[in-house]
């Protein structure tokens, strides 16, 4: 998934969530860590495989379902102190979203659910093609992703695009839109 999926769906999960429990929309302040969670995985381990080598490719520790519980409770500790326990609640969502996405995103173009890329050290995903660099490989990775969309075999990707993208819009307009509404006097 790209970033702005992983945060997208993060954020449908969360909205619904959020309003099934507390019958209120997300908070301005916990759709950060919630964005945050949802990318983390990709922040450690793209940069770690495709720049510096670390991995064999950018599937690794922060894509580990047995590393979660450790970032869930880092996150629970360091929002605890600044006395945010829902931002730490949205981070571990956001994480674990991300997670559940990598795994069920390539049966959208009809693969296989890829478990591999949750179970590191495990399983080790195949290393990634020799690449130039973070930018390099980005820029070749969508250069693919939008070249796939003039295939018949790929609409049921592209009505997954169009349909996240139109219920994360709705659902954030109808929150209200948090993260850049103005702040309320009191929240939480």
């Amino acid at each position: 998934m790209w970033p702005w999926e992983h945060v997208a769906f993060a954020y449908v999960v969360y909205s619904l969530s959020t309003r099934a429990i507390s019958q209120r929309p997300p908070s301005n302040r916990s759709v950060y860590p919630l964005a945050f969670g949802a990318l983390f995985p990709d922040l450690v381990d793209k940069p770690l495989a495709w720049t510096l080598g670390v991995f064999p490719s950018g599937y690794a520790v922060g894509h580990s379902l047995f590393a979660l519980p450790v970032f869930a409770t880092v996150a629970l500790v360091a929002f605890r102190t600044l006395h945010w326990t829902r931002g730490s609640v949205a981070y571990s969502l956001g994480h674990g979203t991300h997670l559940l996405g990598d795994v069920v995103y390539p049966s959208l173009v009809g693969g296989p659910l890829a478990t591999s890329a949750v179970l590191w050290p495990l399983v080790r995903i195949p290393a990634t093609p020799p690449r130039r660099g973070f930018v390099e490989t980005v820029t070749d990775y969508f250069t693919t992703w939008v070249g796939t969309f003039g295939s018949p075999e790929t609409l049921p990707l592209l009505a997954f695009e169009v349909s996240l993208a139109a219920l994360v819009v709705a659902l954030w307009v109808l929150d209200g839109t948090p993260g850049i509404r103005p702040r309320r006097a009191v929240e939480d």
